[in-house]
């Protein structure tokens, strides 16, 4: 797993901007398990992995500071490639 990725998706995790903070330990975990989901698809080049991780990482701590678990990982990462198909949709 990307060093860089990892740290940045988790640093998006650790700044969620809710008045509820979040351990290091967790935003990791949080990252990891989204990094993987991103991967886990092999359409994705390394590019498309990371930015994808990246938005995911930014609705995930949107939504769920307070809640680390896989599915609201999964739930985030869900709701970027609905973005993103919502997006392709439109010609975007």
């Amino acid at each position: 797993m990307d060093r860089e990725l990892l740290f940045e998706v988790a640093a998006r995790i650790v700044a969620t901007p809710q008045n509820i903070p979040v351990s290091s330990s967790s935003a990791i975990g949080a990252a990891k398990e989204i990094i993987k989901q991103v991967q886990s698809n092999p359409d994705h080049s390394p590019d498309a992995v990371a930015s994808i991780s990246r938005a995911a990482g930014s609705v995930f701590a949107a939504r769920t500071p307070n809640n680390n678990s896989p599915e609201n990982a999964t739930r985030a990462v869900d709701a970027v490639r609905d973005l993103l198909a919502e997006m392709a949709k439109q010609g975007l």
